[in-house]
């Protein structure tokens, strides 16, 4: 018996679009409930940490935290490499995206407007770059993906960041990046999810 999950967040990609993506790609019908801030409030209770996003598994188990469902993603749906070495070295690509990814964030929700535009510019022409050379510096695998022979989380990862950001065309600089995506945008439940994905800013 299939089963049947419920991913909760907000009307937005932000750090929920990973976990999405990665249902995509490995074909798993998923409800993707989208929330309004105000449909939050009575939402919360539901949560098991009371903040968002959480997903739901055959109408019990709630699990939470972005990167803790991820990774049951990736155990669950053999998205995390074949042996300890290459789950670590995929750890490694997931830690790393994750923290300038973190930076971009502080960049967006920054609440001082003057001061925003130059944070932007600044994370996209200077933070970002610099640690998709690290990311490009690290990549290990082969056939395109970053890690091993196959792909895995730390593929869709980086391509949720370069999306969330509109950092694409970045990537000409970095080849082993830019075919790991390419590698994912390719795959057929990819494709179909962006096609029908709702227009989000962020």
């Amino acid at each position: 018996m299939p089963t049947n999950y419920k991913f909760v967040y907000f009307d937005a990609r932000g750090r929920a679009e990973v976990i999405r993506l990665t249902f995509a790609a490995a074909k798993k019908e998923f409800e993707d409930k989208r929330l309004t801030f105000e449909q939050w409030g009575a939402e919360k209770a539901a949560s098991p940490q009371g903040f968002l996003p959480f997903l739901e598994i055959d109408g019990k188990t709630r699990l939470c935290q972005s990167l803790a469902i991820l990774r049951y993603q990736a155990r669950e749906f053999n998205l995390y490499g074949k042996g300890n070495i290459e789950m670590t070295l995929v750890d490694t690509f997931i830690e790393t995206t994750f923290e300038i990814y973190q930076k971009g964030i502080m960049a967006i929700v920054c609440k001082d407007e003057s001061k925003k535009p130059d944070m932007i510019e600044d994370f996209k022409k200077k933070l970002a770059p610099q640690y998709m050379e690290i990311l490009e510096k690290t990549a290990c695998g082969q056939g395109g993906f970053l890690v091993g022979k196959t792909l895995t989380v730390a593929d869709i990862f980086l391509f949720a960041f370069v999306d969330n950001f509109e950092l694409k065309e970045c990537l000409a600089k970095f080849p082993k990046l830019q075919a790991s995506c390419a590698k994912l945008e390719a795959i057929q439940g990819v494709k179909d999810y962006l096609k029908k994905r709702p227009a989000t800013k962020f």
